[in-house]
């Protein structure tokens, strides 16, 4: 593969890891609203359901994100190798520069605390749900 083609690869990847962030924050203001502006709380069976479909969702969206993050990851090194011969681009270069500045591994951090954080938020929406209608009314 030449230089245009690692490049490509990369560009595709990101995009489809856009694609999955995009998926994540829409479900969230999807789940969250429906939990806020529901006009009755939810039973009890009905919290624990939403939460292990939540779970189930929340893993395979992180899995697809870590899979997808180690496959631009792969393509990165793959650039760095390339920015190393001496015919190199200058985009070659700066995508080089971008993986050994680490900016992949703060990415996974952030989908590890997004995911984290929101399973945490879905989860006190859930148990709190009730009280907070009752205090409303």
């Amino acid at each position: 593969m030449n230089a245009a083609d690692w490049i490509e690869l990369a560009l595709d990847i990101g995009g489809r890891v856009d694609v999955q962030w995009g998926l994540f924050v829409t479900v969230h203001m999807a789940i969250l609203g429906a939990i806020v502006y529901m006009d009755q709380p939810l039973h009890l069976i009905e919290k624990i359901v939403a939460f292990v479909v939540y779970t189930g969702f929340s893993l395979v969206n992180l899995t697809q994100m870590q899979a997808q993050l180690a496959l631009l990851d792969a393509t990165y090194a793959d650039i760095h190798q390339l920015a190393l011969t001496e015919n190199a681009t200058h985009i070659v270069k700066r995508m080089s520069g971008e993986y050994l500045a680490g900016r992949h591994q703060i990415s996974l951090y952030t989908v590890y605390f997004s995911h984290s954080f929101m399973l945490l938020l879905v989860g006190l929406s859930l148990i709190f749900d009730q009280a907070l209608t009752r205090k409303l009314k």
